[in-house]
């Protein structure tokens, strides 16, 4: 008699864990899927920024300058010594990336950074600044995970003729990533973020040349 009670007892306990184990598997299947659709979802948010056609909104051309430009010349990315400071070659890795991606574009028959004094002729001259800047640490983001909010970069650019000194384009750039996203992937798009705005540059830059 005994037993059997011990059996039936055994029986229900196994039932019972049984039951709570299908909830556990339950609960993580539901939280991996909705950190899935929520990387997604970010991932489609900033693609439909840099294309418009997948966000149903109409494209934005951008005007193109009245002439051609033999050469560029990028003037050295400025900042606020606190941005710098805090985020130590981010300003300059953003430079070297919009550097790098126009002059793999093959526009210009040169493309150089400034000389102090030098006069460029038949140049169109890009100046700068970046004004906001916030990049999640990679501690902060291992630990916080997605509530360790956005990163996020922001510059004012101007195009400007060289012999004249004549402003000819003010642009004002800028790139945030999705914080589950960037969780997801470990900080990635967080790190990846002031090359990503210097490739906007290197677009901009592209996108107002006049046609051939």
């Amino acid at each position: 008699m005994n037993k059997c009670r011990y059996k039936k007892r055994e029986e229900m306990m196994a039932m019972r864990f049984k039951d709570r184990d299908k909830k556990i598997v339950l609960m993580t299947a539901i939280l991996f899927t909705v950190t899935l659709l929520l990387a997604g979802s970010g991932d489609i948010s900033r693609a439909a920024d840099q294309n418009p056609a997948i966000s149903g909104e109409p494209e934005v051309k951008e005007i193109p300058l009245d002439r051609k430009y033999g050469k560029l010349v990028f003037e050295k990315f400025a900042a606020d010594p606190q941005l710098e400071a805090d985020y130590p070659g981010s300003v300059a890795e953003c430079e070297a990336s919009a550097v790098s991606a126009v002059k793999a574009m093959n526009l210009f028959r040169q493309v150089d950074m400034a000389k102090d004094g030098a006069k460029y002729a038949d140049a169109l001259r890009v100046r700068t600044k970046v004004t906001n800047l916030r990049i999640v640490s990679g501690a902060a983001r291992f630990w916080g995970g997605a509530f360790a909010g956005a990163s996020d970069m922001t510059l004012q650019l101007e195009l400007v003729d060289a012999a004249s000194g004549k402003v000819l384009r003010q642009k004002e750039l800028s790139t945030s990533n999705n914080p589950f996203a960037a969780s997801w992937t470990f900080g990635k798009t967080d790190r990846s973020l002031p090359s990503d705005l210097g490739n906007m540059v290197a677009q901009y830059i592209a996108a107002i040349q006049p046609p051939k």
